[in-house]
């Protein structure tokens, strides 16, 4: 598919970079594509919308040296992989003591930084659900 955009040889996945930032858990990503011809970048947001349902945005700045098409198919790879998102994320479970190898200490840091985001055990209690502004 990518060998439209360039004559002599294929636009191979080795020829593309890409930079990926999240901010806070979930509510904000930044892409990063550096093409041969140029660079495209795409923030997604993820905003809570009517409870506990999400609403997704794409936003995209590309340089004018990359082909339209090339801007058109990443943005609609990132829509396709969030997709196959969703399907891990409506059947995942919080484990409280996960079983983890020596491997995988980066998910005990990640989990330990998330610890931020969410109330203490002791105040779970104290939360009256009509404070939360959303």
């Amino acid at each position: 598919v990518m060998s439209i955009f360039n004559d002599k040889e294929p636009l191979l996945p080795d020829k593309v970079s890409t930079t990926v930032k999240v901010v806070g858990p979930g509510g904000f990503l930044y892409f990063q594509f550096k093409t041969p011809f140029g660079l495209v970048l795409m923030i997604k947001t993820f905003l809570p919308h009517r409870g506990l349902e999400t609403t997704m945005h794409d936003y995209m700045w590309v340089q004018k040296s990359v082909p339209r098409l090339l801007a058109l198919y990443i943005l609609r790879e990132g829509r396709l992989a969030f997709n196959d998102d969703i399907l891990i994320w409506n059947k995942k479970t919080f484990p409280r003591k996960p079983v983890l190898l020596k491997e995988d200490m980066g998910i005990k840091k990640l989990r330990n930084w998330y610890k931020q985001f969410y109330p203490k055990e002791d105040e779970l209690n104290e939360i009256d659900v009509c404070d939360l502004d959303w």
